[in-house]
């Protein structure tokens, strides 16, 4: 994607946030103050071999860790990925020359219910994680981490999702998928002059 093109889906995501923003304040007045969890996140590949579009050389993801957990107003988030190269099916070799990968991205309306605020596929993982390009032989484990900016104002506080499906490029046989969920939280009147290290 271009850097006009990013921006434009930036800010038609941001638009859209804005909406569920007021959607929930007209919906619930819910506080996430009491909620325990932090970051959750699922291989959730299992889910594609029903479809008949994945490869038995595939990604496993061995751990995912958000930094920080919850992420607060201001706050950058890291999310580092562990994930392993396996084929327990053939002999087959890794032959994937360049990965891709299909981005769904949720928030947690009125705290019940997902619901789909941008969906971008096909995203050309090369250019950002040269790890996957070749992808590596099987056996083999490797790790790629982004950094995501802080949220723009008037981004609502809740739940957030992100399921990603990655693919082989040239073939678009499925090669893993991965679902994680952060919350986004006001920051706590004690963490307003505290700075977030990575």
């Amino acid at each position: 994607l271009t850097k006009d093109t990013k921006k434009n889906k930036h800010s038609i995501m941001t638009l859209r946030v804005i909406a569920l923003a007021i959607a929930q304040l007209l919906i619930t007045s819910h506080s996430l103050s009491t909620d325990t969890n932090e970051y959750i996140w699922e291989d959730c590949y299992s889910e594609m071999v029903a479809g008949g579009e994945t490869t038995s050389v595939r990604l496993k993801f061995n751990n995912v860790v958000s930094i920080p957990s919850i992420v607060r107003k201001g706050d950058e988030q890291k999310v580092v990925k562990e994930i392993e190269v396996i084929n327990d099916i053939d002999d087959a070799k890794a032959s994937t020359l360049k990965v891709e990968a299909d981005f769904h991205q949720y928030y947690k309306l009125a705290g019940k219910r997902w619901f789909t605020f941008l969906d971008v596929p096909h995203l050309d993982q090369c250019a950002e994680h040269e790890e996957f390009c070749p992808l590596p032989q099987v056996g083999e484990t490797f790790t790629v981490s982004t950094t995501h900016p802080h949220l723009a104002w008037g981004t609502p506080y809740g739940w957030y999702r992100s399921r990603q499906i990655y693919r082989d490029m040239d073939t678009k046989k499925i090669l893993g998928c991965v679902d994680m969920q952060f919350q986004y939280r006001a920051k706590d009147e004690l963490e307003e002059n505290e700075s977030v290290v990575l």
